[in-house]
C-alpha cells in the first residue's frame, strides 16, 4: 500500500467541524449566599433545558487566610495556604439527578498526590498557579522565608580580600511556601480555579449532558491540612465566594437534532473513570517491626495504590508533604495476591530506592517520557517518598465480589517521636450510566 504524503494532495478538500453555535459558561453560586465561616458548602445547576459539559466545567474558589477570630493579618504572621487550592476540601461529592455519583474522602490528601504525579514542570508553572499550586522545595518547612544567608567575607578566614560579600544560596528554601505566602498575606483576597474534571473522574469524560439536575457538594478539610504556619502562628481560610461555572452549549442544527433524536430513543450513555479516595491509618505505634494496614473492602476494581508514611496528628506548623523515610521493606496486598511480586526492599539505600523511585514514575508512562515528567526529582521524593503499586494487571472478578487491600511494612524505630500513620491513596475504576429513556434521565452507579 502506498502512502502519498499530503503536501501532494493538491486536490483535497478541507475538513469542517460542525461545531456549537453558541459555547458560553454560566455561573452558580453556592446555596448559601454568605459561606465565610462554612464547613459544607452545596453548589446546584438547575438548567435542565439545554447541553453542558462538566469536562470543561470549573469551581472559582474566593478566599482570605485571616486570623482565628477572622480578621486580616498585618502581615508579620508566617502563615498561608497549604500547596494546590483543593486542599481546602477534605470530601467532595457529585450528585447527577440526586443520585450519588461520586465521594472522595481526605480529599486534600488526594489532591496532594495528583498534584505532584500528574503535574509536569511546564505545567505547574503556568496553568497550575491558577489552581495555587506552588511546589515547596527545600527542607519543606514554613520558615525559610530568605532566599540567601549573607556573610561579609573576611580575608583572614577565608583567603579573600576584605570587604567581599559571599552569597551562599539557601538549600533549605522553600519557594513554593514563600510564592503562596506572598499572595496571602495581609489576609490578601485570591482567586483560584478546580478545574472539575481534575476534581471529579466522572467529570474527565468529554461528553455533553442534558436535562440532568447537578449538584456538588463540599467539606472543608481541618485547618491543620489546608494552613501551613511557622510555629505559634494560628489562622483560618474566610471563604468570601465558591460558584461552579458550566459550559451552556447550543450545537449545531444538524448535531443538535442528531442528539435529541437519540436521546428520545432512549440512548444509554455509558462512562467509565478513575476515583480517588485516601485513607488514614490509625497510629502505628513507635517501635520496629512488621505493620499490617487493612485499608478497605469495596466492589470497584483497583487500579493504583500509592503509600506514605506522614506524621499523625498534625499541626498548622508541619509540612504537609514531608514523609518518614523509616521504611525498610514494602508491599501491598490485594485480595492474597502481593504487589509487586517481589516486595520493595532495601529501603534504607539507594539501591532500593532508586527502583521504587522507577516505579512511581511508571505511573502515568513518566518514566519513558522524554517531554514531560513530575514533580518530584530523586532527591525531592527523598523527602516525598510516595511509593506506587500498580494494580492494574489482575484476573477478571466475575463474581463482583469485594477486594480487599492491604499494606503490609517493616519499619524502623520512630526516633523522631510523635505519631506516625499510613496515608494511602486508591485509584479505583468505576462505571455510570445516564439512561435517556422516559421524560428524565436516570443514573445507575456500576
Amino acid at each position: 500500500m502506498e502512502v502519498i504524503p499530503n503536501e501532494y494532495k493538491i486536490d483535497e478538500m478541507p475538513f469542517s467541524m460542525a461545531s456549537a453555535h453558541e459555547y458560553e459558561m454560566n455561573e452558580f453560586r453556592s446555596d448559601d449566599a454568605t459561606i465565610t465561616n462554612a464547613q459544607n458548602i452545596r453548589i446546584q445547576v438547575k438548567d435542565l433545558s439545554t447541553f453542558t459539559n462538566l469536562s470543561n466545567a470549573y469551581l472559582e474558589v474566593k478566599f482570605r487566610v485571616v486570623d482565628s477570630s477572622g480578621n486580616a493579618h498585618t502581615g508579620l504572621e508566617q502563615i498561608t495556604l497549604v500547596n494546590g487550592v483543593q486542599s481546602l476540601f477534605q470530601r467532595c461529592v457529585l450528585r447527577i439527578q440526586n443520585q450519588i455519583v461520586e465521594t472522595l474522602d481526605e480529599q486534600h490528601i488526594s489532591s496532594m498526590v495528583k498534584g505532584l504525579l500528574h503535574y509536569s514542570e511546564d505545567f505547574a508553572r503556568s496553568s497550575g498557579t491558577n489552581e495555587f499550586f506552588y511546589k515547596d522545595t527545600g527542607n519543606l518547612d514554613a520558615t525559610a522565608t530568605s532566599k540567601y544567608s549573607h556573610s561579609n567575607a573576611n580575608a583572614v578566614a577565608d583567603g579573600q580580600a576584605v570587604g567581599v560579600l559571599t552569597i551562599n544560596p539557601n538549600a533549605d528554601y522553600n519557594s513554593g511556601w514563600v510564592s503562596r505566602f506572598a499572595k496571602t498575606k495581609n489576609s490578601a483576597v485570591n482567586t483560584a480555579i478546580i478545574p472539575m474534571a481534575t476534581l471529579f473522574g466522572f467529570c474527565s469524560v468529554d461528553r455533553v449532558i442534558s436535562g440532568n439536575l447537578i449538584a456538588v457538594e463540599l467539606t472543608r478539610s481541618a485547618v491543620e491540612h489546608h494552613l501551613h504556619a511557622t510555629s505559634g502562628v494560628s489562622g483560618k481560610v474566610a471563604l468570601d465566594k465558591i460558584s461552579l461555572w458550566c459550559p451552556r452549549i447550543l450545537p449545531s442544527p444538524s448535531i443538535d437534532l442528531a442528539l435529541k433524536s437519540a436521546m428520545g430513543g432512549g440512548v444509554r450513555s455509558t462512562y467509565k473513570f478513575p476515583i480517588y479516595n485516601s485513607y488514614v491509618s490509625s497510629n502505628l505505634g513507635n517501635n520496629a517491626g512488621s505493620n499490617v494496614f487493612k485499608v478497605l473492602t469495596q466492589t470497584e476494581k483497583i487500579l493504583q495504590v500509592f503509600v506514605m508514611l506522614r506524621k499523625g496528628a498534625l499541626a498548622v506548623a508541619d509540612p504537609k508533604t514531608s514523609t518518614k523515610p523509616q521504611f525498610t521493606e514494602l508491599e501491598i496486598r490485594l485480595n492474597g495476591r502481593n504487589y509487586p511480586s517481589r516486595r520493595y526492599d532495601n529501603l534504607q539505600n539507594n539501591e532500593g530506592k532508586a527502583r521504587a523511585y522507577l516505579e512511581l514514575l511508571k505511573y502515568m508512562n513518566r518514566s519513558g517520557d522524554y517531554s514531560s515528567g513530575i514533580q518530584l526529582s530523586f532527591e525531592d521524593w527523598d523527602k516525598t517518598q510516595i511509593y506506587a503499586f500498580d494494580c492494574s494487571a489482575q484476573p477478571q472478578n466475575w463474581s463482583k465480589s469485594p477486594s480487599t487491600l492491604e499494606v503490609v511494612s517493616n519499619l524502623l524505630v520512630n526516633n523522631d517521636g510523635g505519631d506516625r500513620q499510613f496515608s494511602v491513596c486508591v485509584v479505583s475504576e468505576r462505571v455510570a450510566q445516564i439512561d435517556y429513556s422516559g421524560s428524565q434521565p436516570t443514573i445507575a452507579v456500576m
